[in-house]
């Protein structure tokens, strides 16, 4: 959907905005009560949510509602995201 680019099935999962480990912090940051509630949830190219979950990319909500992707790892700049993709590894 960032992309406006059709992804087969097995090239995405489903992945938590605010992952599990910060579960007690959830209701200081949104209204959701349960980590799992599908508002917590995106959909991400495989080898994007493998740099989400390690703080390399975040998602910024800007003016609109419209929703970027911010680089907070320099060092990503140098990897091919696409190379992560196959084989999948976590």
């Amino acid at each position: 959907m960032a992309t406006g680019t059709s992804l087969p099935h097995c090239s995405v999962v489903a992945s938590h905005i605010f992952q599990h480990k910060w579960q007690k912090e959830l209701s200081e940051f949104t209204s959701i009560t349960d980590i799992d509630d599908p508002c917590n949830g995106l959909l991400l190219y495989k080898p994007v949510e493998w740099a989400f979950d390690r703080a390399k990319i975040c998602v910024e909500v800007k003016s609109g509602n419209r929703m970027t992707f911010r680089l907070l790892d320099e060092d990503l700049r140098k990897t091919l995201l696409a190379d992560k993709a196959l084989p999948f590894t976590r």
